[in-house]
C-alpha cells in the first residue's frame, strides 16, 4: 500500500512538472492571452469589467505573479509529498 501511494505521488509530481513546462514554453503573446482569460474570468466572478480598466497593466502583473506563486507552491507541496 505504501508503494502505491509513493508511485501515485511521484506521478502527480511529474504531471505538475509537465504543466509548469508547458506554460513556460508559451511565447509572450500566448502568455498574455492566457493571463487575459484569467482576468476575464476574475471580472466575471467579481461582476466587473477588468479588461477595460485603467489598471489593466497592474492587474495583469498581479495575475502573473500569483500564477508563479501558485506553481511554486504546488510544486513544493508535490515534492514534499514524495519525501
Amino acid at each position: 500500500m505504501k508503494k502505491k501511494k509513493l508511485i501515485f505521488r511521484v506521478v502527480l509530481l511529474v504531471a505538475w512538472m509537465c504543466v509548469i513546462f508547458m506554460f513556460s514554453m508559451q511565447n509572450g503573446q500566448e502568455s498574455s492571452s492566457t493571463s487575459g482569460k484569467v482576468i476575464e474570468l476574475l471580472g466575471t466572478i467579481l461582476h466587473m469589467d477588468l479588461t477595460h480598466s485603467t489598471f489593466i497593466t497592474t492587474i495583469s502583473f498581479i495575475v502573473r505573479k500569483c500564477a508563479h506563486m501558485f506553481c511554486i507552491r504546488n510544486f513544493s507541496l508535490s515534492y514534499g509529498c514524495v519525501n
